[in-house]
């Protein structure tokens, strides 16, 4: 009978345990009620200890961070100048500072004027153009009353560059002096350190120098050598 109640269904096991129990005290012919109830099932895992409970923080206790905020940070814009490193900008007025930033602007200059001096060995040609060759004035050893072979000398190419540098003056006014002048020399006649001279003596600002001299490197065969 015991394998049948044991295969047998049963909702409460309770009541199956009372049946099992009375079965038993039948075949061991003792009472039922000698028979010690069979202890309950008692669980023995370990309580889980409850989490403490952290206290609760408002929204507006938290500081707000660039992730909760809804738009972009952005700095607030203030007065004061933030100095890059290395560099020491005062945070008061220039004139307080003691500084001129006016001064220290660059200054907006106009291109130099270009003095081409042509020194040959019978007379020195002057010319004043602009930086796109515009000529501006001219002068030479003839303009300045020399005639001839008085053409070839010191003399006459100095007087040349100081009409030369007049005229651009009557046309331009002094402050042509502070434009510069780019001098470019071509040939070897004694007139190009006369008018070198002439531009030093005037207060002309120089710009720049060079030598446009044309050297020859192969080419046509040139003319025979000069006897002495």
């Amino acid at each position: 009978m015991l394998p049948r109640l044991l295969a047998a269904p049963c909702a409460r096991p309770a009541a199956l345990a009372g049946t099992i129990r009375a079965h038993a005290a039948r075949m061991l012919s003792v009472a039922p009620d000698a028979v010690a109830p069979a202890p309950a099932a008692t669980s023995t895992a370990t309580p889980t200890p409850a989490a403490p409970s952290l206290p609760s923080r408002r929204r507006s206790d938290c500081p707000r961070t660039a992730i909760e905020s809804p738009l972009p940070h952005r700095p607030r814009a203030t007065c004061r100048t933030v100095s890059p490193p290395g560099r020491n900008v005062p945070l008061m007025p220039a004139g307080r500072a003691g500084i001129d930033y006016l001064s220290a602007r660059p200054a907006f200059t106009m291109a130099p004027l270009v003095m081409h001096v042509q020194a040959t060995f019978n007379n020195t040609l002057i010319t004043i153009t602009t930086t796109k060759g515009d000529a501006i004035a001219s002068s030479s050893g003839g303009n300045a009353g020399f005639k001839k072979a008085q053409r070839a000398g010191y003399e006459p190419a100095y007087q040349a560059a100081r009409i030369a540098l007049a005229k651009v003056e009557d046309k331009q006014g002094e402050s042509a002096k502070m434009h510069g002048v780019h001098v470019k020399f071509k040939g070897f006649g004694p007139g190009r350190d006369a008018a070198w001279k002439a531009v030093l003596a005037l207060g002309w600002k120089v710009a720049k120098v060079e030598d446009v001299t044309p050297i020859a490197h192969g080419g046509c065969r040139p003319r025979k050598a000069r006897r002495l």
